[in-house]
């Protein structure tokens, strides 16, 4: 795996040559090789199978409540790869990607809080910006709306939470520093 621009290039090989190689990268869709045909209304965070059983278990029972599945399938197959934690939405589109420690099947502790940041600032977006950007960031049908699809790649963050306030209604002045890093997060991702 190969970090380039931002996006993460992973192949598995074979003793020949490569088998198959993907791009894992934000606000795209998963490879094939990695989706799920199974319809789903949830979010799912792949984790690699390197990642101990029980841990595995455990990460699923804590991130039921934020309506996300754990399921774990290789997102590497080179051991010499450094394995990644990959959060999509309910449309198999990555939000989130988390670098592991190929040593040791623990699931680090960042990588439950940025799912659980990312999903609390789902929430947010849903409630206080959805009704005129759509859940996924993509509605233009009301007057001067304009689509958040990698808005996080033209504005800063500033810029983003200052847009909110001046066009979107919504104060976030009032919430707390996590609730607004939440919203990012979530943003971020679109």
């Amino acid at each position: 795996m190969r970090k380039v621009n931002g996006s993460f290039l992973i192949a598995a090989t074979v003793a020949s040559g490569v088998l198959w190689a993907a791009t894992i990268e934000l606000r795209r869709p998963l490879p094939k090789h990695l989706a799920t045909t199974e319809p789903s209304d949830r979010a799912a965070l792949i984790l690699p199978l390197q990642v101990d059983a029980a841990a595995f278990r455990q990460l699923q029972q804590e991130l039921t409540a934020d309506r996300i599945d754990v399921r774990m399938q290789p997102t590497n197959t080179n051991e010499a790869e450094k394995p990644l934690a990959v959060l999509v939405d309910a449309s198999q589109i990555v939000r989130l990607i988390v670098p592991l420690d190929p040593a040791g099947g623990t699931i680090p502790a960042a990588v439950t809080n940025a799912a659980r940041q990312w999903a609390a600032g789902r929430d947010a977006f849903v409630t206080h910006c959805g009704h005129c950007h759509g859940d996924d960031g993509l509605e233009t049908t009301y007057a001067n709306i304009k689509t958040m699809k990698a808005i996080s790649t033209r504005l800063t963050d500033q810029k983003i939470l200052d847009g909110a306030a001046e066009f979107g209604a919504v104060e976030v002045s009032s919430w707390s520093p996590q609730q607004r890093a939440d919203l990012l997060l979530f943003i971020r991702g679109l």
